[in-house]
């Protein structure tokens, strides 16, 4: 069993990878044997698209990717790609579930 470590941390939080500060490092995750992932609470954060705040949701399911083993994509359009920007919110793209599923070998959503 593994615990999942959720927080909202500011600046050098004792990780080894200090935030720094609203509109720079959002959050971070550590692959699967870790299984931390850290806020920074000097963001301004949201449940949705809010301008001038970041969707925590969008930025949960980027970090929950790196704890499945995902790294940082090139697709623009995937959750993996290494930046969101402030009042968006975005999904699961092609290219993340074909990591997924590199990973895992595992089918997802009924998708072959």
């Amino acid at each position: 069993m593994v615990d999942l470590q959720v927080g909202f941390k500011s600046r050098d939080h004792g990780d080894g990878f200090p935030f720094n500060g609203p509109g720079g490092l959002l959050a971070h995750a550590f692959p699967p044997t870790d299984c931390k992932h850290h806020y920074d609470a000097d963001d301004q954060w949201s449940v949705g698209a809010v301008p001038g705040q970041f969707d925590l949701e969008t930025a949960a399911l980027h970090e929950i990717g790196h704890l499945l083993g995902l790294q940082h994509s090139n697709v623009q359009g995937a959750i993996m790609w290494p930046r969101i920007s402030q009042g968006m919110t975005k999904g699961l793209d092609k290219d993340d579930m074909d990591g997924i599923k590199a990973l895992y070998n595992v089918c997802l959503f009924g998708s072959s």
